[in-house]
């Protein structure tokens, strides 16, 4: 088999490192099973790009495109345009959400990997309040003010050159907690709390949108306090002390966040709570521990039925802990089955195609 050389062009936030941190644990089968040997080299914007990095003799160079962020749009497309003239070029959207507006770089690379899509691609050809379909619902049904409208593909887009990647689950932070628990979900056992939403507000006024959501979830939870113990707060805690609220709490309410995927989802599948969860129907990812009343409980996305569904559930014990239990397998399949090393199989029998 022959080597084939790789960079691997990475930013250093938390949401990044979940999108490298695979090619870091699976180095040696990666070699291994494509030969496929990186060097990793780290940039924290807004470096120069172009200045830092030194493509060599890559075959394949993987770029997350945070590492673009200190750069205008022309020294983007340069950075990118100089990049393919040596190598093949696959961007990695470091985005947490379905949001589009990285596919503006696709003509300028030979794969784009994204966390996820949505199934109806003709959704792509919409503009969303603040860029994401989530964002544009919640706007739309609060009557916030709007930053701006985006998100919308250019016409003619060349949809073989996007590839699902992995999304924020297959975080070193994540992985390692869960393998530390042989990839089972803490037991049920005896939770005293029923219902834990303890989720971050923004503070930045041109997210209002992100506010207005996550306070409608903990609203609605807070409706059910005194008849049941809730946990439905904005307060931060030291992670340990949350870690432990969620291995205590039968259900786990998670709002949509930036992106509709949050880490607190797999926090709560490995902590052993049911994951209650505005619907997730609309979009594809991987792990996807997203499969209604088989994995999580979807709920509307004003949270009209969040009462409903938690009432149900709470009585129901049996039956949720089927579903915690059908999520922690599927997460954990994730990893035993190496889904990850699909995934760059496809991307390179894609580069190979070319």
């Amino acid at each position: 088999m022959s080597t084939l050389k790789a960079i691997l062009i990475a930013d250093n936030r938390f949401v990044s490192q979940s999108q490298v941190y695979p090619f870091i644990k699976h180095r040696v089968e990666l070699e291994k099973r494509f030969g496929l040997v990186f060097d990793e080299v780290r940039v924290a914007p807004p470096g120069n790009i172009g200045r830092d990095v030194h493509l060599g003799h890559a075959d394949v160079v993987f770029i997350q495109d945070r590492c673009l962020d200190g750069l205008e749009w022309r020294g983007r497309v340069d950075f990118l345009q100089t990049a393919r003239e040596k190598a093949k070029v696959v961007l990695l959207d470091s985005h947490a959400s379905t949001y589009a507006g990285g596919f503006r770089l696709l003509q300028h690379v030979d794969l784009y990997v994204k966390k996820s899509l949505l199934k109806d691609t003709s959704l792509y050809g919409r503009r969303y309040m603040d860029g994401r379909i989530h964002s544009d619902y919640v706007i739309r049904e609060g009557g916030l003010q709007v930053d701006f409208m985006g998100s919308r593909i250019l016409d003619g887009i060349d949809w073989n050159k996007i590839v699902l990647g992995w999304n924020i689950g297959t975080a070193e932070r994540l992985e390692r907690e869960y393998a530390g628990q042989w990839y089972r979900a803490v037991p049920g056992g005896n939770r005293t709390i029923d219902i834990h939403c303890r989720v971050a507000t923004a503070k930045d006024p041109r997210r209002e949108w992100y506010t207005f959501h996550r306070e409608s979830a903990m609203k609605r939870v807070r409706q059910l306090q005194g008849v049941y113990t809730t946990i439905a707060t904005d307060v931060t805690i030291p992670r340990e002390r949350y870690l432990n609220e969620l291995r205590n709490s039968k259900i786990a309410v998670s709002p949509f966040g930036w992106g509709e995927i949050c880490i607190r989802d797999f926090e709560a599948v490995i902590c052993g709570s049911l994951l209650i969860k505005p619907s997730m129907e609309h979009l594809e990812t991987l792990p996807d521990i997203y499969k209604p009343e088989d994995t999580y409980i979807p709920v509307r996305w004003d949270f009209a039925d969040l009462r409903e569904k938690c009432l149900y559930y709470l009585e129901e014990e049996e039956e949720r802990m089927s579903i915690t239990r059908n999520a922690q397998q599927e997460y954990a399949t994730y990893f035993r089955e190496k889904v990850f090393l699909r995934r760059v199989e496809e991307i390179l029998r894609k580069l190979h195609s070319q």
